[in-house]
């Protein structure tokens, strides 16, 4: 009776109490009014005023306010992530907003990261942005929103806020807990964007294309044509963009002029060619069904892509490399046969890497190459004669010459002199050489607008020509248009050909736009003052250099790094014969083993296809991986020595009883591959652990392996560690765990340490 007195008492004060605040005249709306608000109003402007996080406002930067808790009242809360907008708590708190994260809320705000008009109180004054045309039209109907015409940095779609990642997390090509951004740089980057268009954070880059040095070494000036002409015909799932018959230059007279083009630069292309000796000449054919299964099992689809029926199926990492599709119709089996050999020796500075096939391999893999054919590519759209040649040729010359001047030079030229001038004029136009190593281009610059701040860009430096089924108050409508159509804005308007729009159509689909009109977004002006970015560090600089290799040599293509990558191993079976996780390998592997290992791969799992292929990276590469995964792990003393130290002249007997109680033996290889197991049950052979495994890293992960790699099918033998359900050494686990360690460091004759500087 005593409980529910209580109880009853409780509810009489919570009625009083919602009594209390339940919507009045006298509170809503006196309480509120102008000029008597001062006195207890019952709604208040939430502010925060960001002192290190700066609006720039033309000619001065004053410090950001953002009012956006006005309605948000919840949103560095925990407890209210059922609720909806505007009173749910902002996801992942630990890392966005909340008070112990990186980013909490009075240190920077909202509208850093969302852009908006953060100094309004209303929903459409604060230039809310729609994530679609769904949410777009319930809008319209629910709060009469339209798009904001007088704030030049309208609110991002949710699905691009990852953009403003890059305000302060500079030229980064991967932000952790930035998984879209990452994906959008990797999509710009495999694209080849940068190529034509200079962009801050991808200089030095090699062009994305392969060389057209040797060209006719590997193509045919018929096949040449045809992937110029449309290189989708050829292989759907090509990054190659389309030059001709798009929607500026698709007419009757157009097709004339751009056969004579596409004639005019093969022509130059193949005028130019160096010639190319092959290591082996008229090498012998292999077995088209065992290179099959080498080229699916060794790892070779971790870069190219065999008969994927679509580009975006694919994603950027598995079309790292050339798609393999219809390679039997573009080159020879003498080229595919030495390409696979060895690759460098076409291209000395590909980073395509040596897999270390034994000739009988290479034969069969390139007999199976050679064996993908698929249709020829699209057929001429037109005929064109010498006059066509001549006509286009002097246009180009009228451009640069007096009509006359332009005349008397195009006389001086024969027939084939024309071609291979017109070729030239072409590919400069055009800007093939962005992407291309091609001879007499060496020194040429890149064509495309500069995109560093293109983020930043206002939307009234953006031309909208006649086109105005795009909102002209939208950067973001303008982009997406751009890139759907990059020679849309010709629409209506009468030109000369030279005058015309000229970047390619890359036949992006929707996907792929929303990521590029991302990575576009993150292209900034620095406007954030010093205090506002993260700190500087020796191993903040490791992690981003390391980030950046990983991913421009496609590591992540076969493996996952810190949460990212690893599209190989989802076309394997069973994850657990793919390539490994690399997060935890700067703590698991002793720094001067994985030295050698990068520079000279060597069997771990012996009873694996798949295989580590020869980068051919050089020390300031390969030490620059060592120390970005010692950063990732915590462990920046990359060389120490450990000295093993036993308690009892019996631990060596206890280590090696516990080790074989335990059945180690069962899994792990010591020399001979078990029989009676699956391989999928099999791990590493446990005579490297000396000079492979870093002791202390052995101790971590026996004590409990899930922890360092989750779904590991590595038993917990301690799981209530300390404690031990084995009665050696006390029922230690610490001492038990420390003596099967130290017996396992005396395999192959004991731990043989051989410290070396890898610089």
């Amino acid at each position: 009776e005593k409980q529910i007195e209580d109880m009853q008492t409780e509810q009489v004060r919570l009625g009083k109490r919602l009594g209390a605040l339940a919507p009045s005249v006298t509170k809503d709306y006196f309480r509120n009014a102008p000029l008597l608000d001062f006195m207890a109003p019952t709604i208040k402007v939430q502010q925060i005023i960001l002192p290190n996080v700066v609006d720039d406002v033309n000619f001065i930067r004053v410090p950001k306010m953002d009012r956006c808790q006005t309605c948000h009242l919840a949103i560095d809360k925990k407890g209210y992530e059922k609720y909806p907008q505007p009173f749910t708590t902002h996801p992942d708190l630990d890392t966005f907003l909340g008070g112990s994260s990186a980013h909490p809320i009075d240190k920077v705000g909202c509208t850093v990261c969302h852009e908006g008009m953060g100094q309004s109180v209303s929903f459409r004054d604060a230039a809310h942005m729609p994530s679609d045309e769904k949410q777009k039209e319930d809008w319209e109907k629910k709060y009469h929103w339209e798009e904001p015409h007088l704030w030049d940095y309208p609110m991002l779609p949710v699905k691009m806020t990852q953009a403003s990642c890059a305000k302060c997390h500079k030229q980064q090509v991967f932000i952790p807990k930035a998984d879209a951004l990452t994906v959008a740089n990797a999509t710009y980057e495999r694209a080849g964007c940068y190529a034509c268009h200079k962009t801050k954070g991808f200089e030095n880059m090699r062009k994305p294309g392969p060389i057209l040095t040797k060209i006719d070494s590997k193509l045919s000036k018929d096949w040449v044509k045809n992937w110029i002409r449309n290189p989708r015909a050829v292989k759907p799932t090509t990054w190659m963009p389309r030059f001709f018959y798009n929607s500026n230059n698709s007419s009757p007279e157009d097709a004339v002029r751009t056969e004579a083009e596409i004639n005019g630069i093969v022509s130059y292309l193949f005028a130019n060619a160096e010639t190319h000796e092959f290591a082996v000449k008229s090498p012998p054919r292999g077995d088209a069904k065992n290179g099959e299964t080498i080229v699916k099992d060794i790892g070779c689809q971790g870069c190219h892509v065999v008969g994927e029926g679509s580009r975006e199926a694919a994603g950027p990492r598995r079309t790292f490399g050339q798609p393999l599709e219809n390679i039997g119709n573009k080159t020879s089996y003498e080229w595919i046969f030495n390409w696979v050999r060895d690759p460098k020796h076409y291209s000395p500075a590909t980073f395509m890497p040596n897999l270390r096939l034994t000739d009988a391999q290479v034969a069969d893999v390139a007999t199976y190459l050679v064996g993908l054919k698929g249709p020829a590519g699209d057929a001429p759209k037109a005929s064109f004669d010498q006059k066509a040649t001549d006509d286009t040729l002097l246009d180009f010359l009228k451009a640069v010459l007096p009509f006359e001047d332009a005349k008397t030079e195009l006389a001086k030229m024969n027939a084939d002199q024309r071609q291979v001038e017109l070729g030239r004029r072409a590919i400069s136009r055009y800007g093939c050489f962005s992407c291309h190593d091609i001879k007499g281009f060496e020194k040429a610059q890149s064509i495309g607008t500069d995109l560093s701040e293109e983020g930043s860009k206002l939307v009234t430096r953006l031309d909208f020509a006649f086109i105005s089924d795009i909102p002209h108050t939208s950067k973001l409508g303008w982009f997406r248009a751009k890139l759907h159509d990059p020679r849309i804005f010709d629409r209506g308007r009468v030109l000369q050909p030279l005058d015309k729009l000229r970047m390619p159509n890359f036949d992006f689909s929707d996907d792929e736009i929303e990521r590029l009109v991302t990575a576009i977004m993150s292209f900034q002006r620095e406007t954030q003052p010093a205090a506002a970015m993260p700190s500087r560090s020796a191993k903040a600089d490791f992690l981003s250099a390391g980030r950046t290799l990983v991913r421009r040599r496609n590591c992540v293509g076969c493996h996952i790094i810190e949460g990212d990558g690893g599209d190989f191993v989802k076309l394997v079976a069973d994850p657990s014969l793919g390539p490994p996780m690399l997060t935890p390998e700067g703590a698991r592997v002793q720094h001067d083993w994985l030295y050698d290992f990068i520079r000279g791969p060597i069997t771990i799992r012996p009873w694996l296809a798949v295989r580590m292929p020869t980068f051919g990276l050089d020390d300031q590469s390969i030490n620059g991986v060592i120390s970005y995964f010692g950063g990732i792990s915590n462990k920046m003393t990359p060389f120490e020595s450990h000295e093993i130290v036993r308690t009892a002249s019996s631990d060596d007997a206890v280590g090696k009883q516990l080790f074989e109680l335990l059945k180690c033996q069962q899994c792990h290889v010591l020399g001979a591959i078990p029989k009676d197991q699956p391989t999928s049950n099999l791990a590493p052979d446990l005579r490297m652990a000396p000079e492979r495994l870093e002791p202390d890293w052995m101790l971590d992960w026996m004590k409990k392996p899930s922890d360092i790699l989750p779904g590991t099918r590595m038993p917990a033998f301690w799981p209530d560690y300390p404690k031990s359900f084995y009665p050696q050494l006390g029922g230690n686990a610490e001492a038990q765990i420390r003596a099967i360690r130290d017996h396992m460091l005396t395999f192959r004759g004991g731990r043989r340490r051989r410290p070396r500087c890898a610089s």
